[in-house]
């Protein structure tokens, strides 16, 4: 089993497509392992939902893909 934590530099702030983020991937894992590179792809939509009274709801859907390269060693 693999755990998996991303930590934002900026959290409290509001992305735009294309932009590049900075921060920490914390991996936790069952056994060590080696790896060239990791590659996280995340496709989110949001959806705002007005009410008669003005109240704003929000709904936030994220799906993440995580790929490890491999270290190939000769």
């Amino acid at each position: 089993m693999v755990g998996l934590d991303i930590r934002l530099k900026k959290v409290d702030r509001v992305y735009s497509p294309g932009e590049v983020l900075s921060g920490v991937i914390v991996i936790d894992a069952d056994s060590s392992f080696s790896h060239n590179g990791i590659q996280i792809t995340v496709h989110g939509v949001v959806t705002l939902q007005l009410s008669s009274k003005r109240c704003v709801k929000t709904f936030l859907s994220l799906s993440l893909s995580l790929f490890l390269f491999p270290l190939f060693l000769s």
